[in-house]
């Protein structure tokens, strides 16, 4: 974690920002899509990945109100209800591992919220407990 956020400050500091596999995955979502220019252009819809949460329920209303065709909506729902991707990790091994790593060292988690304080704010998300 601690090079990650050498590697964030390092591309603040040149105002240049790579593209890798890693920074597509692990940087702020408050750096992505041009989120400082476009904010006001954006509804941000709160997503959890617990098996009783239902997203259509947040997003319908969004598709319906742009006139979304309800023949798209049923193969939406038909697709959202098919169970999690092949590549979730959601309910991996390691995900339950890396996160009792991190909610359990007082250090690691300051550096997340280091790394991702903006996030929190902007999206307005709890900041976890140090």
């Amino acid at each position: 974690m601690e090079t990650e956020l050498a590697r964030m400050w390092g591309q603040i500091e040149r105002g240049t920002f790579q593209k890798t596999y890693e920074d597509r995955h692990f940087f702020p979502q408050s750096w992505r899509c041009n989120l400082h220019q476009y904010f006001q252009n954006f509804t941000f819809i709160p997503y959890s990945s617990s098996h009783n949460f239902s997203i259509t329920s947040k997003l319908f209303p969004i598709f319906r109100e742009h006139s979304v065709p309800e023949s798209s909506l049923t193969y939406i729902q038909s697709a959202l209800s098919s169970g999690r991707t092949a590549h979730s990790t959601v309910d991996s091994k390691a995900t339950s591992f890396i996160e009792k790593r991190l909610r359990s060292s007082p250090y690691l988690m300051e550096l997340l919220v280091k790394m991702f304080y903006h996030d929190f704010v902007l999206f307005n998300f709890t900041l976890p407990a140090i």
